[in-house]
């Protein structure tokens, strides 16, 4: 089919993949009601466990980002409300504020000219860099402390990136916005709700599962008939090990203000803090090949931890050096990554560590 371009290519409605393109679609959007489900259920049980009284209204549940086949000026088109959400006649929905700003629960007017469609967020006024350039962080720190709901910012890229997005919020609602829904609950909720999302939170974090250790893969994913291979099982049980072993460290490198590829960089760059190292070599060095190094360079530069330079023999190659701000942060999760390390060994002995280790390396360069 002739395109003017490549952001114009579509599949024809006709076609086989369009046909299952929309069916996966649909399925991954029943996944994510179902998983919606799931955690309000929890968080429900959460709540009736600190507060038995507490009782709960009709849910909100809509979708955003995906696509709709629809009638529309006496046409059936598909909708793809992208950063949208539908907003018919009388259809409830919820635009969430930034950091600092309210929410608001709102009630579709089935306005036509925008296909029944609203957006799902604040929106910015001005982007992260607009705001960093024009924002000062003290300001909005004393600012964000009047209200019950401050927290420590913890890092600069965070604190003045959000306040960006949170200056739209009002604007949303003065503008074009109220022709498409009616706000009927300028909704405090970043005020009010703090200490009990903080007992959910705490709550559901701390559940331990009551079933017993599975026997094995099948059993722990409930898969009720034979691995094709052993290799595929392999495959699987690396990818599963792999998503554990994320889920264990990430509340550890998030309550410092920081993300695991984050810290990786700042790890290479501590091997060379004098000399510094070009910054298209940082990308070899980690351990997950495919981070956008140039963007993880961005937000810790932008967070005082490493600083970009050039030098005089080679203008055209960027260098990146660790700064103190960096250096403070290895720091700080030097000892809990060491306890991090400690708990997700389990009963491994040095031995078993050693040859696991030593499989893991070989399966790796099997084909070298």
């Amino acid at each position: 089919m002739n395109c003017p371009g490549r952001d114009l290519a579509f599949l024809p409605l006709e076609t086989e993949e369009a046909s299952t393109y929309l069916k996966e679609m649909r399925y991954c959007l029943d996944f994510a009601l179902a998983n919606r489900q799931l955690v309000a259920s929890r968080v429900r049980d959460a709540f009736r466990n600190e507060i038995p009284e507490a009782a709960f209204g009709e849910a909100i549940n809509i979708h955003h980002n995906y696509a709709s086949l629809e009638n529309h000026f006496g046409q059936d088109v598909l909708v793809h409300r992208k950063g949208a959400t539908s907003a018919r006649e009388g259809e409830m929905g919820i635009i969430p504020g930034s950091q600092g700003t309210a929410s608001y629960i709102v009630r579709g007017k089935g306005n036509p000219d925008s296909f029944m469609s609203c957006s799902h967020g604040a929106g910015r006024k001005m982007g992260r860099q607009a705001a960093i350039r024009n924002l000062d962080l003290e300001s909005e720190r004393r600012r964000w402390k009047k209200r019950a709901s401050c927290t420590q910012c913890r890092s600069n890229l965070a604190a003045l990136s959000a306040t960006g997005r949170s200056l739209a919020v009002l604007q949303v609602f003065t503008g074009t916005q109220t022709s498409r829904m009616q706000a009927i609950d300028r909704s405090g909720i970043n005020d009010k709700l703090l200490v009990a999302t903080n007992i959910v939170l705490t709550y559901i974090t701390s559940m331990k599962s009551t079933q017993q250790k599975p026997k094995n893969l099948a059993a722990e994913i409930g898969r009720n008939r034979p691995f094709d291979s052993l290799e595929q099982e392999l495959f699987l049980n690396l990818i599963r090990t792999s998503e554990w072993l994320q889920g264990e460290f990430a509340p550890v490198f998030k309550s410092h203000g920081i993300t695991q590829p984050q810290f990786n960089v700042l790890k290479i760059l501590q091997v060379e803090e004098e000399s510094g190292i070009p910054i298209q070599k940082i990308g070899a060095r980690m351990t997950t090949k495919s981070s956008d190094v140039t963007r993880l360079v961005d937000r810790l530069e932008l967070s005082g931890m490493v600083k970009r330079f050039r030098t005089e023999e080679d203008r055209r190659v960027i260098y990146v050096r660790l700064t103190e701000a960096g250096r403070a942060m290895i720091d700080q999760l030097a000892q809990p990554l060491i306890e991090a390390h400690q708990s997700t060994k389990g009963n491994f002995d040095r031995t078993s560590l050693e040859l696991l280790n030593n499989l893991l390396f070989e399966l790796r360069h099997s084909r070298d």
